[in-house]
């Protein structure tokens, strides 16, 4: 079923096309995205979560800050904490359940349910601008 084409149509094409070139150009792409993560722990369904470290010059090893990450089977971001100390993750225990996962003194999501790609990206993009915005929980929040 097609719909009809009309100025409203448009209108809302219009603005979720631009909205999601804004989400493109403002979102970090960069900072949750790493190659070689800091910590990883991999949970069922092909969910896992990775520690990627913030570029800071200044921060000696392990002394920087950066984000906890969870990811869907389908590798689609589905949430984000802002870890203070990379150092603090040696020692951290990943514990999955059915329902979610909890990293003690870090992080706790329930696992998400399956989204289709298109809503998957513009979940992906609502956490990256979070991220980028400073508007996700801390790491401190769940001591």
């Amino acid at each position: 079923m097609m719909l009809p084409f009309n100025g409203a149509n448009v209108s809302v094409a219009a603005a979720l096309a631009a909205f999601a070139l804004f989400l493109w150009i403002v979102a970090p792409y960069g900072a949750l995205d790493c190659d070689d993560p800091a910590w990883r722990s991999a949970g069922p369904n092909g969910a896992k979560v990775e520690a990627c470290a913030r570029e800071r010059p200044a921060a000696m090893g392990g002394q920087g800050s950066g984000f906890l990450i969870l990811r869907d089977g389908a590798g689609w971001i589905r949430g984000v904490a802002e870890v203070t100390a990379m150092s603090t993750l040696a020692a951290a225990q990943a514990s999955w359940t059915a329902a979610g996962i909890r990293i003690a003194h870090h992080a706790e999501w329930r696992l998400p349910a399956w989204r289709p790609a298109p809503l998957a990206f513009f979940v992906e993009a609502q956490w990256r601008v979070r991220a980028y915005l400073g508007l996700i929980p801390s790491d401190r929040d769940f001591r």
